[in-house]
């Protein structure tokens, strides 16, 4: 499926003192739902050109750039979990202005599907429906697999962190961080449009530019872990979500495990 960003109308806002990036994938006249999507850790708006030709016949699709990711400028802000549900709060309410009377579906993937599942927790007025992508849930077991218990000795501790982040920016280019990402994110790299992944490239580059970023993604990083820690919270969060949830996980996802999903 072939990107549509080209024609995609697409700007900045100020929400809560970030400039937020946000794309208008576009849709019907009268649409079914209108879906935000909200991508993850170290994502973008871009990752969602290959979804939204098979959404936008029935639905209007707005998606944004969380603090710390994509072209949104943080401003003071932080790109943990719970500030950039906040953000999404802020931004949903936005577009509701825009999209007066239609319903609102969140589409979240990863730290997205979390950030998602909160905002429906917190807000179930607002909210018709959550699409939950391979979403951060606590896994089966209480310690993670190898590559979680990696991930948390990394970014455990902030200098660390943003030394990890640093070196997975610096020590590639953005074309083999690019790849490197599908292949760890993806079956069948082979398989997105070359289009679509050339648009990521821009994304990667404006990284290796703003080393800033590494403290955000280091943040994020670490507040993603600290669901796994605290699961008794995150299983009361996902418990409150009362509207209809359609939770989409793969069975072989690198990063979150199927079992938890299952769980």
């Amino acid at each position: 499926m072939r990107s549509t960003s080209a024609a995609s109308p697409s700007g900045f806002t100020n929400l809560l003192g970030a400039g937020v990036h946000w794309v208008d994938f576009g849709g019907p006249v009268r649409p079914a739902a209108l879906c935000v999507l909200v991508h993850g850790l170290g994502g973008s708006t871009v990752n969602w050109e290959s979804l939204v030709p098979h959404l936008i016949d029935r639905f209007h699709c707005v998606a944004l750039d969380l603090v710390g990711f994509g072209l949104t400028e943080p401003g003071r802000r932080s790109a943990r979990v719970g500030d950039n549900c906040d953000l999404v709060a802020a931004f949903v309410q936005q577009a509701r202005r825009d999209h007066r009377g239609v319903p609102v579906v969140l589409i979240g993937n990863s730290m997205g599907g979390l950030i998602s599942a909160q905002f429906a927790a917190a807000r179930p007025e607002q909210v018709a429906g959550v699409v939950l992508v391979d979403p951060t849930v606590p896994p089966a077991r209480f310690l993670p697999g190898p590559g979680g218990i990696l991930a948390a000795g990394l970014y455990a501790v902030p200098a660390v962190g943003q030394v990890a982040a640093r070196a997975r920016r610096s020590l590639r280019t953005p074309a083999q961080n690019v790849q490197d990402t599908l292949r760890l994110c993806t079956v069948d790299p082979g398989g997105i449009d070359s289009e679509v992944v050339a648009h990521h490239l821009p994304v990667a580059q404006r990284r290796c530019t703003h080393p800033e970023m590494d403290r955000h993604y280091s943040d994020a990083a670490r507040s993603i872990l600290a669901t796994w820690a605290h699961r008794a919270d995150a299983d009361r969060m996902y418990s409150r979500v009362q509207s209809p949830v359609l939770l989409v996980h793969g069975t072989r996802d690198r990063l979150v495990p199927f079992s938890g999903a299952v769980r």
